[in-house]
C-alpha cells in the first residue's frame, strides 16, 4: 500500500516516491509522523510505500529503497555495490556527532555504509549492589559462593544460542574450514572442557535459565541475559541496580574461561540509485530520520546506545560498550546460519545436567562441527 503524505501542495515542490521496509506497525506510525514533519520543514512531497514484516535485507538482495538493518547485513551489499555509502557530507555529520570508538563499529573499508541508529551490547550482567561488591561478580564461582549465603536468592543466566558463542569462541576456539576440509578446535579437548564447565554451571540449583520475567515471585541476586529481560531489571533491583563491565567467567577443574559479550549495530541504509535526484532525496530523508529523538523507542530492542543521544535507557554501561567494540567482537563474527546448530549444542549440554558424560558431550560438539561444516561447504 502506498501511503501519500504531503505537507504542502505547491506545484513547485519536488515529489519523490520510494519504498521503506519497517519491522512493525508502530515503527511505521512513528515514521509517518517524522515524514510529515520532514515535508513541512523542507517542502518536499514524499509518497512512501511502507512494507511491514518479512525481510528487508536478505540473501536475495537489498529489496527496498530504505531499510533498517544491522551493520553485519550490509558488508556484502557494499562489496556488490548495492547500497549508497555515505558521501563526505554525511560522513562528516556522523563523525561529528558520534564517539570515535563507536564510529569504528559503523566503518567498513574506511566507508560508512549507512546512517547509524544505535549500538547494543549483549548479553548484559546486572546485580544487586547491596549483596555484592564489584570484585565479587567477576566469576561464577564467586557469585555462587556468595549466593549460598542467601538461602532464598537465585541467579538468572538466560542466554540465547548466539550468546554461547562467547563461551566457546571467546576462549580461542574457532571453526576453520581448511583446504583439506577439516575444522579446528571446537570439537577438541579444550572444547570438551568448556562444555563440561557449562554443563556443571547450568546444573547448579542456584541458577535459573528459563526466566522470561523478573516478576515471577523468585528472589534474584543477579540477572545475566538478553534484551527481553532488560525492561524488568530497573524496576526489580531499583536503587541497588549495578551493571558489570564484563560477563563473569566460569571454570572447570580449576581452569578459568572468559565469556565474551558482543555488540550489534542498527543502521538505516539506502539502496543504490541511478536517479541522482532520488538518491539525494533518499540520503537527506534518511539523515533526518536517523537524528530523530525518539526513533529508538519503536524498535524491539530499546536498549541501544545512540551515537547522537546517549543511551535510550541504562541497560549496558558505556565502559562495557567501548570494551566490547575495542575487542572487535561483533555479531557479524558468526554467520546467522550457525545459530540453529549452536542451539542444539547448548540444549544437549543442558541435558547433560552436570553428569559430565564425555561421550555424550563430545558427540554434541561433533554434531555442531558437522552441521557448521555442511553449512559452510554448501
Amino acid at each position: 500500500m502506498v501511503v501519500s503524505i504531503c505537507g504542502c501542495s505547491n506545484a513547485d515542490n519536488k515529489s519523490y516516491s520510494f519504498s521503506f521496509f519497517v519491522e512493525s506497525e508502530n515503527l511505521r506510525n512513528a515514521l509517518k509522523i517524522i515524514e510529515e514533519q520532514y515535508e513541512n520543514k523542507t517542502n518536499v512531497n514524499l509518497d512512501i510505500s511502507y512494507v511491514i514484516g518479512g525481510e528487508g535485507i536478505d540473501n536475495s538482495g537489498f529489496n527496498y529503497d530504505l531499510a533498517f538493518g544491522s551493520f553485519a547485513d550490509l558488508k556484502e551489499f557494499i562489496q556488490n555495490n548495492q547500497i549508497e555509502v555515505l558521501n563526505e557530507k554525511y560522513k562528516k555529520i556522523v563523525a561529528k556527532n558520534m564517539d570515535e570508538h563507536c564510529l569504528k563499529a559503523f566503518t567498513y573499508n574506511k566507508e560508512i555504509p549507512a546512517f547509524p541508529i544505535g549500538i547494543g551490547v549483549y548479553p548484559f550482567f546486572a546485580y544487586d549492589g547491596s549483596l555484592f561488591k564489584e570484585n565479587e561478580v567477576t566469576n561464577w564461582d564467586s557469585i555462587l559462593n556468595k549466593t549460598e549465603e542467601y538461602d532464598n536468592k537465585k541467579n538468572i543466566l538466560c542466554f540465547g544460542p548466539m550468546d554461547y558463542f562467547g563461551a566457546f569462541y571467546g576462549n580461542g576456539l574457532d571453526t576453520i574450514i581448511s583446504k583439506d576440509g577439516n575444522s579446528d578446535n571446537l570439537n577438541s579437548e579444550k572444547g570438551l572442557t568448556i562444555a563440561k564447565g557449562l554443563s556443571q554451571l547450568l546444573s547448579n540449583s542456584k541458577i535459573v535459565s528459563n526466566v522470561y520475567s523478573l516478576n515471577s515471585g523468585e528472589n534474584y541476586a543477579t540477572c545475566s541475559g538478553m534484551n527481553y529481560l532488560t525492561e524488568d531489571v530497573d524496576d526489580y533491583f531499583k536503587e541497588n541496580l549495578k551493571y558489570a563491565n564484563n560477563l563473569p567467567s566460569f571454570s572447570y577443574n580449576n581452569e578459568s574461561f572468559s565469556w565474551s559479550s558482543y555488540y550489534v549495530t542498527l543502521t538505516l541504509a539506502v539502496k543504490k540509485q541511478n536517479d541522482k535526484d532520488k538518491k539525494k532525496a533518499l540520503l537527506e530523508f534518511a539523515n533526518y530520520v536517523s537524528n530523530q529523538e525518539d526513533i529508538l523507542s519503536y524498535f524491539a530492542n530499546p536498549d541501544y546506545y545512540s551515537p547522537y543521544r546517549g543511551y535510550h535507557n541504562s541497560v549496558t554501561n558505556m565502559t562495557h560498550l567501548l570494551n566490547v567494540i575495542e575487542s572487535g567482537k561483533d555479531y557479524n563474527t558468526f554467520p546467522m546460519s550457525w545459530i540453529s546448530p549452536m542451539k542444539v549444542l547448548i540444549n544437549q549440554i543442558k541435558n547433560d545436567n552436570g553428569k559430565l558424560n564425555e561421550e555424550n558431550l563430545m558427540d554434541a560438539l561433533n554434531n555442531y562441527h558437522n552441521a557448521v561444516m555442511n553449512i559452510s561447504l554448501n
